[in-house]
Formats: structure tokens, sequence, C-alpha cells
């Protein structure tokens, strides 16, 4: 069975999260190793800087479910 497009998405998702956090880490040993006190992966990780992804995508998921209310009242 194919998947769907949200289960492609989490794919995508879930992907490109594991190697932002391989790229991260390598960033954070670098600047460790340069002289850099207190490196955190966190300063190179772009899911990890901010929330802005996390309510821009619970955003989506809020009006997908008001959109999927609105065609459960539809009258054939």
């Amino acid at each position: 069975m194919p998947y769907t497009l949200r289960e492609l998405f989490w794919l995508f998702e879930g992907r490109d999260r594991q190697q932002w956090m391989h790229t991260a880490a390598i960033n954070a040993t670098q600047s460790a190793a340069a002289g850099a006190k207190n490196v955190r992966i966190e300063k190179f990780h772009p899911y990890m800087q901010d929330s802005k992804l996390k309510n821009l995508r619970q955003k989506a998921l809020e009006l997908r479910a008001k959109k999927d209310d609105g065609q459960d009242n539809c009258k054939d």
C-alpha cells in the first residue's frame, strides 16, 4: 500500500531532523575544538533554535482540522 501524503511528510521531516542533528553535532564539535566555550548543538540546529516551526506546524494542523470539520457537514 502506498504512503499517504501525511506519512510521506513525516518521513521527510524525520530524515531532515536527523540530518540536521548530524550536521549540528559536527559543527559544535568543530567549534569546541577551535576553542569556543559553552558550545551547544542547539546553536547550529535550525529545528531547535526557536519554536517558530512548531507554531507554524501547529497552526497548519489546526486549519486542517477546521477544514475537515467543515466537510463533514456537507450534504449529498
